[in-house]
């Protein structure tokens, strides 16, 4: 492998990462808005 081929290898699995985070996060903040709505019903 060379360094180029390692490099892409490791921005790949960063952008996963963070992608995979995001969604989480975008989960959390529409259940807790969600719930806010409900409660303010």
């Amino acid at each position: 492998m060379t360094m180029m081929m390692m490099m892409m290898m490791m921005m790949m699995m960063m952008m996963m990462r963070m992608f995979l985070k995001v969604r989480r996060l975008r989960r959390r903040l529409t259940s807790v808005i969600l719930v806010a709505i409900v409660a303010s019903l």
